[in-house]
């Protein structure tokens, strides 16, 4: 494991546990360059390490100061693309190839221009209506329940997927805690 390997595997688990339990399509977290500032070599080392279990890692923003890294579930996000809805509702951002490696250029580029592009949530499998909702002019007075996610629909089915979600971030980050490597998490999340 390289340098600061520990510290990049703690905010793996911390913000990438759901994704890396096949639970949500994808995840989302910064690293601070100047506290990790061998991230790539970190990076390389995870992603050969989660790569066989069908998990990606790449760098989605990067400034002088941090990385914004995207940790996805390829076979989930190629799912979510293939869906008509979403790619009528990416359409509108101007998404145009809906191939995985085609709408994360798309998105890639958008996380550049903006500061946080709303389509993201897509990418982090959060549910159509409640990416939409939240783009409404209303939406501060509509939601039913801010989690992993603002929710506007469906709230008891939510909750029980967000408590299922603290039960296995809880679960991987109590493994790496008891000094289970990552690649021992991966394979007790991702039985082959």
């Amino acid at each position: 494991m390289p340098i600061n390997g520990l510290l990049f595997q703690e905010h793996l688990i911390q913000y990438s546990a759901c994704t890396l339990g096949h639970m949500k399509t994808g995840s989302l977290f910064r690293i601070l360059k100047s506290e990790i500032p061998n991230y790539e070599e970190c990076m390389r080392y995870f992603c050969d390490l989660c790569t066989p279990f069908g998990y990606r890692i790449m760098i989605l923003k990067e400034t002088n100061a941090f990385c914004l890294i995207y940790v996805y579930d390829r076979m989930k996000l190629e799912h979510m693309l293939s869906n008509a809805a979403i790619q009528n509702f990416l359409s509108t951002f101007g998404y145009e190839d809906f191939t995985v490696p085609g709408a994360l250029h798309h998105l890639k580029r958008s996380m550049q221009e903006e500061e946080f592009p709303h389509e993201v949530g897509i990418f982090l499998g959060y549910p159509l209506q409640d990416v939409r909702a939240f783009l409404s002019p209303e939406r501060n007075q509509k939601y039913l329940l801010v989690g992993y996610w603002k929710v506007y629909s469906r709230l008891r089915s939510n909750q029980k997927k967000f408590y299922r979600y603290d039960c296995l971030n809880r679960t991987m980050q109590r493994k790496a805690a008891a000094g289970a490597s990552m690649e021992s998490i991966l394979e007790s999340m991702n039985p082959r």
